[in-house]
């Protein structure tokens, strides 16, 4: 591995300079649901793969030791973190003064749970995929979402919302509106290769999200993840002023370490499912292999993206220039799909151009009517 020279000598406070640097905790590699669109190689998963208490007070000592605590976020994922509640609980109770996230599915939220967290929202964040139980339980997933969305009103978390079957997109983000709960983050699942049907309903089904939420009686901020194009490089273009300033990175290793059952470090779940890069243990970090992430991520339109230009020229994406370019590269995504860290797969461009679609079209309609971007 040779490293640029930019890099070479990088020390742990040159690489996680970010104001928030996540600690993944890897709680459970196990899951409750199946769901068709779960990004996580098959390999991942182990019933008897949990995280101990004693991974679990070492790696919060050891991210305190390399990182300021003023920094530090600690996330509560799996596979389902939930089945392995009785940690979770133990370090809310142990650590009520650091910040926690928690990413679940919300299927096990029972009410024990469902309280425990709104009591201890201050200490909690909580992030629900809702579309989770929808995929594997498409009868009664209203039922059992209802501890978790109690949880989401009263902690003001947010949901995320990924749908397969774009026919239904409008339809279900009217009825979470209707529940009153807060932030929507509307997202398409990894992984898909989109029939042209399939694209033009999505952006049928986005369209009419949009013109609910920006242009229906009132105008409306902040309430689904769309949002961000008011602040994005599209924004930008469309003011007329430079863009091509925003660095997009793939942010695992510099913005978030996975943590495993074992203790042992990953720049994220999945890379820890391909077992690819791994960035050390708890007894210290692989330097030569965070310096190595560091590296692509440092300058990413130099590094990162240097393949964008192809998926142009071959009609795979239609986003006029890579700056443009609304999501993230994904690191692991390009070595499971092609053993090239640079090189993207064709579904995450496409879903990349639905997702530049979307913002133009927000965009080109707040211009029109004289709305603030």
């Amino acid at each position: 591995m040779v490293l640029p020279d930019d890099v070479k000598n990088l020390e742990i406070k040159d690489i996680f300079t970010s104001t928030t640097v996540h600690f993944y905790l890897l709680l459970s590699q196990d899951c409750n649901l199946n769901c068709s669109f779960c990004y996580q190689p098959k390999s991942f998963r182990s019933k008897n793969k949990e995280m101990t208490w004693e991974i679990l007070e070492k790696t919060v000592n050891f991210a305190l030791d390399n990182i300021p605590e003023e920094k530090l976020k600690f996330v509560f994922y799996g596979g389902e973190p939930l089945m392995n509640f009785e940690m979770l609980k133990k370090a809310v109770l142990t650590y009520p003064q650091l910040r926690f996230v928690l990413v679940t599915n919300g299927v096990l939220i029972t009410p024990e749970i469902r309280d425990f967290l709104i009591k201890h929202k201050g200490t909690v964040y909580t992030s629900i995929s809702i579309a989770n139980s929808k995929d594997c339980f498409p009868d009664k997933w209203k039922e059992l979402m209802k501890n978790a969305l109690d949880v989401i009103r009263a902690c003001k978390g947010d949901v995320h919302y990924v749908e397969g079957n774009p026919k239904v997109i409008y339809e279900t983000y009217l009825y979470l509106e209707s529940l009153n709960l807060g932030l929507i983050r509307l997202s398409i699942p990894r992984g898909m290769d989109f029939t042209e049907e399939e694209y033009a309903e999505y952006i049928k089904q986005y369209k009419m999200v949009c013109d609910h939420v920006y242009f229906g009686e009132k105008y409306n901020r902040n309430i689904i993840n769309f949002d961000r194009a008011f602040n994005c490089n599209l924004a930008k273009k469309f003011q007329d002023a430079p863009y091509g300033l925003e660095e997009k990175y793939c942010g695992c290793g510099i913005l978030y370490v996975a943590v495993d059952c074992d203790g042992n470090l990953w720049g994220c779940d999945w890379l820890k499912a391909l077992n690819k890069i791994p960035l050390g243990s708890l007894d210290g970090f692989n330097m030569e292999n965070l310096r190595y992430v560091k590296s692509y991520q440092k300058e990413p339109y130099k590094r990162l993206y240097v393949h964008c230009d192809e998926t142009r020229l071959k009609g795979i994406c239609h986003i006029p220039e890579t700056t443009l370019c609304t999501r993230a590269m994904c690191i692991a995504e390009n070595i499971e799909g092609n053993d090239e860290i640079t090189r993207p797969i064709t579904s995450h461009c496409r879903a990349n151009n639905i997702d530049y679609d979307i913002y133009e079209y927000i965009l080109t309609k707040c211009k029109e009517k004289g709305l603030p971007i």
